[in-house]
């Protein structure tokens, strides 16, 4: 029956949501994943490396805007982040074709 169909997504998405305090939790370890990527020294990373963490802070970026409310400060500081590894991946002569946008 289609009720039954809206119940369960409806059931499914309740349990997707986090509590304020579970919220902070996830971005408290977030902010560490983000605070090791960080303090990189770009121009040193081998290529394989800055490809995987720039992928990371696009995990860290999806995962954030999934949130209801994003918090825009954190969201902000993860393009930070994104923007710096792109310009090296430019330096290097890599495409970029995957923008992130603050909110």
């Amino acid at each position: 029956m289609a009720c039954c169909g809206k119940r369960r997504a409806a059931q499914r998405a309740a349990r997707a949501r986090l509590t304020e305090s579970q919220q902070k939790l996830v971005e408290v370890q977030q902010m560490r994943s983000l605070k090791l990527l960080k303090n990189k020294q770009l121009s040193t990373l081998p290529q394989k490396l800055l490809i995987e963490y720039h992928r990371k802070t696009h995990m860290l970026y999806s995962g954030a805007m999934k949130r209801n409310p994003p918090n825009k400060k954190w969201i902000n500081k993860i393009v930070d982040t994104h923007d710096q590894y792109v310009n090296e991946m430019l330096k290097r002569g890599m495409n970029h074709n995957t923008p992130l946008k603050k909110i």
